[in-house]
């Protein structure tokens, strides 16, 4: 899977423990909650599951 540019920067705050957006209309993080790698959590935002922590965003190409 490939991701943008956006979504790593997304994916790279979260798997260093910040919370990059409250919103639970970012449509960056709706896209990576559509396949999997983050979910919303109320009165925490945006968090990472278990395939987006595993997830290695070295090999990611972005788009």
């Amino acid at each position: 899977m490939k991701l943008t540019t956006a979504q790593k920067n997304f994916m790279q705050a979260l798997q260093s423990g910040k919370t990059p957006s409250r919103n639970v209309n970012d449509k960056t993080a709706k896209a990576l909650a559509t396949i999997g790698l983050v979910k919303f959590v109320v009165m925490v935002g945006w968090v990472a599951t278990k395939e987006g922590f595993a997830i290695n965003l070295n090999d990611q190409e972005a788009v």
